[in-house]
């Protein structure tokens, strides 16, 4: 409601005492509404995606055959492999200068990666008991020392 007569032409000062709010707390809530505006302006954080790939003759090829490639690779006998070992076939086989997390995005959009699996945490690990030991005889292991002879033969 104030900002309506403040858009009007009315001093903010003047409007802010009439509603009985403070001018810091109307200027912080105007700053967050222009912060809202621009976060919403933003689309994803990070570098544009260039939309190709070069080969290693420097040929810019488009993603949408990178995706082929890959599809091609995946009805083959390239289903169990994941999407690092799916880099270097593309790599190796095609001849492209790809990243591994370029071709984990476009796994990603062909909906073609494999589920990640299962990390089972170790066994209880038992540790041993600590036991106070007030005598000389109280342990549980028997240990027995032979000396042999005492004598030295010559």
């Amino acid at each position: 409601m104030a900002k309506r007569w403040i858009q009007k032409g009315y001093r903010v000062t003047i409007v802010l005492g009439f509603v009985g709010l403070s001018l810091s707390t109307y200027y912080c809530i105007a700053r967050n509404n222009i912060n809202n505006k621009n976060k919403a302006q933003q689309h994803k954080p990070g570098r544009k995606i260039s939309g190709y790939t070069q080969d290693k003759k420097g040929n810019k090829i488009p993603d949408e055959s990178v995706k082929e490639h890959l599809c091609e690779l995946i009805t083959g006998d390239g289903y169990p492999y994941g999407y690092k070992k799916l880099t270097t076939c593309l790599q190796e086989d095609y001849k492209l200068v790809i990243n591994h997390k370029k071709v984990y995005r476009l796994c990603k959009e062909l909906d073609i990666l494999r589920p990640k699996r299962k990390t089972y945490p170790n066994r209880p690990r038992k540790l041993a008991k600590r036991e106070k030991i007030t005598g000389s005889n109280q342990l549980s292991t028997d240990y027995q020392i032979s000396l042999g002879s005492p004598h030295i033969s010559c």
